[in-house]
């Protein structure tokens, strides 16, 4: 055994290095590790979460549902699109009647004459403020309307909404703001909580926007939408179950997305033709019984009767749910109520209450199909 090894070993009274010699009095003293033991029932990970989960209360905005619930508390959500004097207006008024239907408008008054004998009740907004307390607070517009249970709220139009908005945010906290992006994400902040605001009431919300065609010179492609910035417009097609544009030339619905070539005189060189493909955007969202009954629930054109439309989808969604509820296939909205109660009163939490309330121009060359035309 070397002289380190005894060293270590505790017996050797000194040890050499180099020139010196260091006297030992006590042995090294040495540790060996030990294993730490394995926790029980699994990962330690998994402990905690298990631990803090059966302690920390369920947040108030966290329920459970089924989407059975979902025919049997809707509310329609769509947005009507087209170039000016498309009787959108008129249209979205038509879906009630003067009782249950209030306008908000962001241009002058006079885009309201073709309902000027029906005496409709509107507000009208002239600046991002008094837009977006009109948009948070119809209610207290209109408290007599606030209590009808078949209220139907219609904003024309949403493309005037936006520049209101952005106007309203080319100012923040009082300094300029010099960078566009800023004010178009703040304006779209405003958008957004908004539109949340108004799904989540009991209502029917119509909007009216304008429409724009967006060209592609280098794959002689346009595509016709909503008139709204970009992000604003996905996330509003996002939230909405219905986007239909109306036609100028048939006066009906494109219910879904259009797809159409024509030819047309080159710009480049007018004495040669050239084809040029259309895309005009529609869509309604149902459920995937209706989406694949034939003859379809809603045509890909439609007349402009909006309330006819929403008729015929509730009858036939009330057709689906009762032949469900006869199979037994889907969940009770009972045991959903029944389940949130639950978590109000489990591990001791204090109780509360269940959250069961329902979710709450431009001149278009437009190209008429033969489709359409029949």
């Amino acid at each position: 055994m070397s002289t380190l090894d005894q060293a270590l070993a505790g017996t050797a009274p000194a040890i050499k290095i180099g020139s010196a010699t260091i006297a030992l009095t006590k042995p090294i003293a040495t540790t060996t590790p030990t294993a730490r033991p394995a926790p029980v029932g699994g990962s330690l990970t998994a402990g905690v979460n298990a631990a803090l989960a059966k302690a920390k209360e369920p947040p108030k905005t966290l329920t459970l549902n089924s989407t059975k619930s979902l025919g049997l508390k809707a509310y329609m959500h769509a947005l009507i699109y087209s170039e000016t004097s498309a009787r959108k207006t008129s249209t979205a008024a038509a879906f009630g009647n003067r009782d249950n239907t209030r306008f908000i408008i962001t241009r002058r008054a006079e885009q309201l004459l073709p309902l000027r004998n029906l005496d409709y009740q509107y507000a009208e907004v002239t600046d991002g403020a008094a837009l977006k307390y009109a948009l948070q607070f119809p209610e207290r517009l209109w408290p007599d309307w606030a209590a009808r249970e078949d209220r139907i709220l219609v904003i024309d139009d949403l493309t005037e909404a936006v520049t209101l908005l952005l106007e309203d945010n080319e100012t923040i906290d009082g300094k300029e703001v010099r960078d566009p992006r800023r004010t178009y994400a703040a304006a779209g902040e405003d958008l957004r909580d908004a539109l949340r605001s108004l799904l989540r009431k009991p209502l029917h919300l119509i909007i009216v926007a304008l429409a724009k065609v967006r060209d592609n010179p280098i794959s002689n492609e346009e595509r016709v939408g909503p008139d709204l910035p970009p992000s604003m417009l996905n996330m509003l097609l996002a939230e909405l179950e219905f986007c239909l544009y109306i036609s100028p030339t048939t006066f009906k619905f494109t219910t879904e997305r259009d797809i159409m070539s024509y030819t047309a005189p080159d710009p480049a060189n007018p004495n040669r033709e050239k084809t040029f493909k259309r895309e005009i955007f529609g869509k309604h969202k149902l459920s995937k019984d209706l989406a694949m009954r034939f003859p379809k629930v809603i045509e890909k054109y439609e007349n402009l009767d909006l309330r006819g439309l929403w008729s015929r989808v509730q009858g036939a969604e009330a057709e689906v749910t009762k032949a469900h509820n006869a199979k037994g296939e889907c969940l009770s909205e009972s045991h959903m109520k029944a389940q949130n109660k639950k978590w109000a009163s489990d591990d001791g939490c204090p109780k509360r209450e269940v959250l069961d309330a329902p979710r709450s121009s431009d001149g278009l060359n437009v190209v008429t199909t033969q489709e359409e035309k029949a």
